[in-house]
């Protein structure tokens, strides 16, 4: 996972948005940080499962699918429904 996050007109971001410095800063970091995991725990590959609340999840949803990675979407209350079962 050494890519570097795609430039504007290289993803797949809305056309005429593209991604502050301070969001590319923080995709960097998510991206050292899965790196750290993957080499920790000796993994090929990795499932991303986010809930798609607001509009904060789109981008890096979308810089995620841009560099290959396996991206779901889980409903905010299936999480709240399995969460009261543990």
């Amino acid at each position: 996972m050494s890519q570097k996050p795609p430039t504007s007109g290289e993803s797949s971001f809305p056309i005429g948005i593209s991604p502050s410095r301070t969001q590319q800063k923080g995709m960097k970091s998510y991206n050292d940080w899965i790196e750290s995991l993957q080499l920790k725990h000796r993994l090929k590959s990795f499932i991303v499962g986010m809930e798609p609340t607001g509009h904060y999840w789109y981008n890096l949803a979308n810089w995620l699918v841009d560099l290959g990675e396996h991206v779901v979407l889980v409903n905010p209350a299936e999480i709240l429904r399995m969460s009261e079962h543990t």
